[in-house]
């Protein structure tokens, strides 16, 4: 065996020391995704047309307000709240401006310009001149079902 026969040895031998190693990469790679999504949970809303269906089972362990997302047309996500044995579904979207209204917790408020409302969407101060829209709510013993009129549905 000549020099260039002894360099190049380990260059053929090189695939069959590889090709035993690559289904143990792919089932690392099957593990790896696996461990990623066990704990998380399947959609807890899901959209259709204009109607909404929220899992009930996303409130317990004392959550009593969620957040989720809408038709686009609504322009912001819908605070379903929980009051006891009933939900309310509100539009988190301003009426002063439109800006995004944030859970203040026991309210909620706008960044934009300060307007804030009550843990039901009523008015508590300006500049906003109205509450936040409500949207009608029905259930069955597993889901909400929020209902979005067509006029809010209408660019969808």
């Amino acid at each position: 065996m000549d020099r260039r026969e002894f360099c190049l040895t380990p260059l053929r031998l090189a695939p069959l020391t590889v090709l035993p190693i690559i289904p143990l990469l792919g089932a690392c790679a099957r593990a790896q995704a696996n461990a990623e999504t066990a704990d998380k949970p399947g959609p807890i809303a899901t959209v259709d047309g204009n109607t909404v269906t929220v899992d009930k089972a996303a409130f317990t362990n004392g959550t009593t307000t969620m957040m989720v997302e809408g038709p686009a047309s609504v322009g912001a996500p819908i605070a379903v709240r929980q009051n006891g044995d009933s939900f309310i579904a509100l539009s988190m979207k301003c009426p002063h401006r439109g800006c995004k209204v944030n859970d203040a917790g026991d309210h909620f408020a706008c960044p934009c310009h300060g307007a804030q409302f009550t843990a039901t969407g009523d008015l508590l101060r300006g500049p906003a001149k109205t509450g936040l829209t409500h949207f009608d709510v029905t259930s069955d013993a597993k889901h909400l079902y929020i209902h979005v009129p067509d006029a809010q549905n209408a660019a969808s």
